[in-house]
């Protein structure tokens, strides 16, 4: 019978938005992990726990660094690492810790010692293929034994993701959805976020043809437009997604710096769903939307959600045309854009909130990564010319929203 897993230590917790990520020191023991403020105060009891068998355990695939422990329906822990390292030693003791609950209430799984042992090796190969292919993107020229490399590292990733969605459906009846660790979800994530590595090799030659990899920015674009010009069922989910592929974006920017952004969205999600709700008449237009959410009871919500979200959209849009030049720095161009988009029309807290986690240039990504997360081309006036187009369509088809200026 295999021992307990324990495991302690100090990760970063998402507390608020007030007071953002603070250190918490999380102990792992046996299938219970346990939260306390400092190490000093886990013998005065804990602040938090949580059945590990009863958790999802997601790795996040815009930061190396942060995984998210869920209790479906219930609570989640919004967690992150110091380094990538870290973050894998945890995946595996929970997993392990969540695998030997399973066993332990004798509840049906597939998986074997070995299969165990090989599903841990999954993490690490995955993970380190990703890494290599990581490092081929951010260079400035790619070289043809670069490209055998991103070639090779494409199939295989291709492959593991397949397997993985045969597994999961040929054990779909049988399993439980702790029975395996590295399962067709973290894969499936993985393969997602970072479409934009997928090869697009020409037949005759070497050379990567970038205009033809999708990413989170085309597909915004496409869902947008769909929700902007659509009339029936199509519309309202078209727009609930572009509003789900903007907190992608911004996570891409800086998953804690972008919080007070995305609290809008998140806040026009709301909105939108109640606006629908109160409606005597099928929303089928973004114009019909406007006119349900003067239905909605005044105490509800906070009103004007499509102008909020079009605030967002031109803090997306400053954002990247101040990020064109090569030697700007995004912290900066992140406060530019809100000071210029949002500022105003946001409580003196949350004003406060966003310079304080923006003044922090590690909470920031990098120019090279969230180029490398986001456009098509390396070229990011390309990123700058599609946002322009974007939100040239979203003043020209709501009516009474105040044009954006382009000077």
């Amino acid at each position: 019978m295999s021992m307990p897993v324990r495991k302690e230590g100090e990760l970063l917790k998402w507390t608020n938005y007030l007071m953002g990520w603070q250190p918490r020191w999380f102990v792992l023991d046996g299938n219970v992990l346990s939260y306390c403020t400092s190490e000093a105060e886990v013998s005065q009891g804990c602040k938090g726990s949580v059945n590990v068998g009863d958790c999802e355990v997601n790795a996040s695939s815009h930061d190396q660094c942060r995984f998210d422990i869920v209790v479906p329906g219930e609570l989640c822990f919004y967690v992150r690492a110091k380094t990538k390292t870290e973050r894998q030693e945890w995946l595996i003791a929970l997993g392990t810790a969540k695998n030997q609950f399973c066993k332990a209430l004798s509840i049906p799984s597939t998986t074997t010692p070995r299969s165990e042992d090989v599903s841990l090796c999954d993490l690490f190969i995955v993970e380190q293929v990703l890494g290599f292919r990581d490092e081929i993107l951010c260079k400035k020229e790619i070289e043809p034994k670069d490209e055998v490399l991103l070639t090779a590292c494409n199939n295989f990733l291709e492959t593991v993701d397949a397997f993985s969605w045969y597994n999961a459906s040929m054990n779909a009846e049988e399993c439980t959805s702790g029975s395996r660790f590295i399962d067709n979800k973290f894969l499936h994530s993985h393969s997602r976020q970072h479409s934009i590595a997928e090869s697009a090799i020409h037949s005759g030659g070497m050379q990567t043809d970038r205009s033809a990899q999708p990413n989170l920015v085309d597909e915004f674009g496409e869902k947008i437009t769909m929700a902007l010009l659509a009339k029936g069922v199509e519309a309202f989910p078209a727009l609930i997604s572009s509003l789900v592929l903007t907190i992608e974006i911004l996570d891409v920017i800086g998953v804690a710096a972008m919080n007070v952004v995305k609290l809008e969205i998140a806040d026009c999600m709301q909105v939108f769903k109640t606006a629908k709700r109160h409606s005597s008449e099928d929303i089928v237009t973004l114009g019909d939307m406007m006119i349900a959410e003067l239905q909605i009871p005044r105490a509800d919500v906070i009103k004007n959600s499509v102008q909020r979200f079009k605030r967002v959209v031109d803090f997306l849009h400053t954002f990247f045309d101040e990020l064109r030049p090569a030697e700007a720095d995004p912290f900066v161009c992140a406060r530019t854009a809100y000071t210029k988009s949002m500022k105003g029309h946001q409580p003196i807290v949350l004003q406060y909130v966003f310079m304080v986690q923006a003044e922090d240039v590690h909470m920031v990504n990098s120019r090279k990564q969230i180029g490398a997360n986001l456009a098509t081309q390396r070229d990011p006036q390309g990123v700058t010319r599609f946002w322009v187009g974007a939100c040239l369509r979203w003043t020209r088809f709501l009516p009474g929203t105040v044009p954006f200026s382009f000077a």
